[in-house]
């Protein structure tokens, strides 16, 4: 029937059952017997492929290298990279990871990509989200980090990281941006300059958020 197993295999020494099942889909249940479901799951049904590890911890593993991946259910969380262990699991949510033999090299675990199904124009950008509960079931995204395109001609590409923040409980909006030439600009109302000025000059502003170095006095 469609309830039950088409083909099980039993381990008679240890008790433990492998079930195959038909009916809305094919489907595979790790168990002990009797319960032929109580270890993982397997199933193509409803149009999804599911890996179900039945409230256990999930681990994907290489064979010598450590974990590739491992999700610790009992603490909630959740490894990715190749320096995670059965001995060194992640002590975060979240946690990326990567390993190589260099010593004195910045390695990057994580990346964030954008992408367009039409032309990218200037301003297309990939960012992050910060968000927090501030009141019972109320979620704000607080601050926001963007890396922001102002120029997307082959070759020619400039970003600029932007800062958002927000204020009075209005979206959150730009307070910082580092251009691609180096400028740190403020609250979009005035820029730093890119170079130093001469011994004992002081900065000063036109009033119209260009700040340049002059001389004192």
């Amino acid at each position: 029937t469609g309830s039950e197993a088409k083909i099980k295999i039993i381990d008679t020494t240890n008790n433990y059952i492998v079930s195959i099942f038909g009916g809305g889909g094919p489907q595979i249940n790790f168990g002990q017997v009797p319960n032929e479901s109580q270890y993982m799951e397997i199933s193509a049904a409803g149009g999804r492929n599911i890996i179900d590890s039945k409230g256990r911890d999930f681990e994907l593993t290489t064979t010598s290298n450590g974990n590739i991946f491992y999700a610790d259910n009992s603490s909630n969380s959740f490894g990715v990279g190749t320096i995670f262990t059965n001995t060194s699991l992640p002590d975060t949510t979240l946690q990326v990871g990567v390993e190589d033999a260099a010593t004195n090299t910045v390695l990057r675990p994580f990346k964030l990509t954008r992408t367009s199904s039409n032309t990218p124009a200037s301003s297309i950008g990939v960012g992050m989200e910060f968000e927090v509960e501030t009141s019972a079931s109320n979620n704000e995204v607080g601050a926001t980090i963007e890396a922001v395109t102002t120029d997307v001609t082959s070759t020619q590409e400039d970003f600029d990281m932007v800062f958002n923040l927000m204020e009075n409980g209005a979206a959150a909006a730009e307070k910082m941006r580092i251009g691609s030439n180096g400028a740190i600009k403020f609250n979009n109302a005035y820029t730093f300059p890119t170079a130093d000025g001469n011994a004992n000059e002081i900065l000063q502003t036109d009033g119209a958020g260009n700040i340049t170095f002059a001389a004192a006095g």
